[in-house]
């Protein structure tokens, strides 16, 4: 299923991508579904899930698990946003 949506692109970019597209055969709007589709495939290669697995002795640690399988561990007691908890368990 497809959308229709305007946008509003450099007249001169467009001006140039439409001369060499039209040599190629290419359409404006299946090289921006095709640019859209690299840009969400990248970012979700990105992405990393993370699952709790288990707290050290003392607690003051939460071990992680990523996606891949590796082990992360997060400091419990720190308040900063979770992206900034995150070290690799060595």
């Amino acid at each position: 299923m497809m959308v229709r949506k305007n946008i509003t692109v450099n007249k001169e970019t467009f001006e140039q991508f439409d001369k060499i597209a039209k040599v190629k055969g290419i359409k404006f709007s299946i090289w921006v579904n095709s640019k859209m589709e690299e840009f969400v495939d990248l970012e979700k290669s990105k992405v990393q899930f993370f699952k709790p697995v288990y707290f050290n002795e003392d607690r003051s640690k939460q071990i992680f698990e990523d996606s891949n399988g590796s082990l992360w561990e997060r400091d419990v007691l720190n308040k900063n946003e979770f992206g900034e908890w995150i070290k690799s368990v060595e």
